[in-house]
C-alpha cells in the first residue's frame, strides 16, 4: 500500500489505534517516510491517533491535545487479543455517549481485563465481567 493509499484511508477514519509496535513499523516503512509523528497523522484526517503502549499505557493524540492513560495492573497470563478488547471496549464506550478520553479509559480497563486469561477467544470479557472493574476505577 503507498501513501497515496493509506492518505486516502486516513482522511475517512475517525480515529487510528494501532500498538506501538505498528506505530514503529509504520514510521519505518518507505512508503511513510513522510510521517514522523501521531500528529503527522491527524494531519491526514482522523480525529484521534491512540497508540497502545501495554504497560506503559495508552496515548492519545488529537488536534486540541495530546494526553496519557496509564495502565491498569493486573498480573498479566496472556496478551493474546488485549488489542481487540481494547478496540471493541473503545467502540462500545463512544457507542454509549463517552467523550474520547473516558471511551479511552473502558477500553484501557477492559485491555487489562483480557490480559488475564488466555488465549483470544476466552480473552474477551462480558459486560458483567467489566463493571465491577470499571467501578472500582470510577469509569461507571
Amino acid at each position: 500500500m503507498g501513501l497515496g493509499k493509506l492518505k486516502s484511508i486516513l482522511a475517512n477514519s475517525d480515529y487510528v489505534i494501532m500498538n506501538e509496535v505498528g506505530w514503529k513499523l509504520l514510521l519505518e516503512s518507505s512508503l511513510t517516510c513522510k510521517l514522523s509523528s501521531p500528529e503527522d497523522l491527524l494531519n491526514l484526517g482522523p480525529q484521534a491517533v491512540i497508540i497502545t503502549r501495554g504497560s506503559m499505557g495508552v496515548e492519545v493524540w488529537t488536534e486540541a491535545e495530546k494526553f496519557s492513560i496509564s495502565p491498569i495492573k493486573v498480573d498479566v497470563v496472556d496478551t493474546t487479543g488485549a488489542g481487540d478488547s481494547f478496540s471493541a471496549g473503545f467502540i462500545w464506550a463512544l457507542l454509549n455517549g463517552e467523550n474520547l478520553r473516558r471511551a479511552v479509559e473502558i477500553a484501557n480497563a477492559i485491555a487489562a481485563i483480557s490480559t488475564t486469561r488466555i488465549g483470544a477467544k476466552n480473552s474477551l470479557p462480558k459486560l458483567s465481567e467489566v463493571k465491577p472493574t470499571l467501578a472500582k476505577l470510577n469509569l461507571i
